[in-house]
């Protein structure tokens, strides 16, 4: 059985959140729940959220990956020690530390 993935960005009350809703359930097979497609993505998700994890953990380089606000969301153990980047701290501006 051929799956067709469809992208949920968000859903709610506008006309785009309802054409979203309505494609969501036509992709649907008619013996799966919305429950059980939400859970077989979070899955997935947790599984690449743990190799991307796993990753940077065991790259020997420093890394540090900002998202679009600029603000640290992870970083490698090396970039940790390096930079002096402490956990509690991700999340915070880039241009809060100085190297």
């Amino acid at each position: 059985m051929q799956r067709r993935i469809v992208p949920i960005e968000g859903l709610g009350a506008s006309a785009g959140g309802l054409e979203a809703f309505t494609q969501l359930l036509e992709a649907l097979p008619c013996d799966v729940t919305i429950n059980d497609e939400l859970s077989n993505r979070n899955a997935e998700l947790n599984q690449v959220n743990n190799d991307l994890v796993n990753l940077l953990g065991s790259v020997q380089a420093a890394i540090v990956m900002l998202g679009q606000d600029l603000r640290v969301r992870r970083f490698t153990p090396m970039a940790e020690n390096l930079l002096k980047l402490e956990l509690r701290r991700r999340g915070a501006a880039a241009e809060q530390y100085q190297a």
